[in-house]
């Protein structure tokens, strides 16, 4: 029977990170078996067609061989969290041996979108506004900051649900008048920062 069974080159379950749409290859290899080992591959326990990987047999000293089968990959965010399973099967084993991996898909997440004041929207001075900041998917999720007229403010942001959210609360005073509330959301996908503002009308 084959003493190893590996993806990628490791024997354990792991988490693989792709970039959303790249090319990943998952290498499954069985050593030293006689005759050889068959290999089936599983995406969240349903198994895939045999011509969705490539085969091929090496031989190894003493007659013993390796089996390795190729699983090329180009990811959708719906691959998220998908779980790929090779298994080995050999008349020699009482169970076929199975090695794991889990791919994360990386992908930039959505443009900020600020609610909670209309523009054009007349506010009193001394009346408390709360602007709430939201950023939908993304893996890793958004950093979201928030800017007063270009300054950045000290404030926080939660995610939950695929969604990053920041809620800003305040008391608007005679100052905020004509000023511009920008919330950024960063991601170390993607180079340049996207950003959603609203002006303040304050009597």
């Amino acid at each position: 029977p084959p003493n190893l069974l590996t993806i990628n080159g490791s024997p354990r379950h792991v988490v693989l990170q792709i970039k959303e749409g790249e090319r990943a290859n998952l290498t499954c290899s069985v050593e030293n078996s006689k005759p050889p080992s068959r290999l089936k591959w599983y995406r969240n326990r349903v198994e895939l067609i045999p011509d969705a990987a490539e085969t091929s047999i090496r031989e190894e000293k003493g007659k013993l061989v390796t089996v390795l089968s190729t699983l090329t990959l180009y990811p959708k965010i719906d691959d998220d969290q998908a779980t790929y399973i090779c298994e080995a099967d050999h008349s020699a084993l009482s169970n076929p041996l199975t090695s794991s991996v889990t791919i994360s898909v990386l992908y930039p997440p959505g443009k900020p979108v600020i609610t909670g004041y209309r523009e054009g929207h007349v506010l009193v001075k001394g009346e408390r506004l709360s602007l709430l900041c939201t950023s939908k998917g993304g893996n890793p999720p958004a950093i979201l900051m928030w800017f007063r007229s270009g300054e950045r403010l000290d404030t926080s942001y939660v995610t939950r649900s695929r969604k990053t959210v920041s809620i800003l609360r305040f008391r608007v005073t005679a100052a905020d008048n004509k000023a511009e509330y920008r919330c950024e959301a960063k991601s170390p996908l993607v180079n340049r920062s996207s950003s959603e503002f609203v002006t303040l009308s304050v009597h």
